[in-house]
């Protein structure tokens, strides 16, 4: 029953993926990560006027709280083909930390 709760948890924030793939997710600069994170988080949180910045926390940005930190997370580790583990997230402190740590794990 659980699983079945967050599949349509997850369903419900399905993103349009067309809108910030790149053809070589290794050649991503940093700008074009910032990109595809704005797209996540407005998808996510249902706001398109979100604006990140690298110095941008969770208190930043309403609707940001432990959920949708993890509907986010899991967006990004399909988008990017990348897997975060608890203490990668835990030592993110704001979206630069974040941008960061995709930028190292697709290199």
């Amino acid at each position: 029953m659980r699983s079945n709760t967050y599949s349509f948890l997850f369903q419900k924030y399905s993103i349009n993926r067309n809108n910030y793939q790149t053809n070589n997710i290794k050649e991503m600069t940093q700008n074009e990560i910032m990109d595809a994170l704005h797209s996540i988080f407005r998808t996510v949180l249902k706001n398109d006027s979100i604006t990140l910045t690298a110095e941008t926390t969770a208190n930043d940005v309403d609707g940001w709280d432990s959920v949708t930190n993890v509907m986010i997370i899991d967006e990004i580790e399909k988008q990017f083909g990348v897997s975060f583990k608890l203490r990668d997230i835990i030592k993110m402190k704001n979206v630069g930390d974040l941008c960061n740590k995709v930028l190292e794990k697709i290199g």
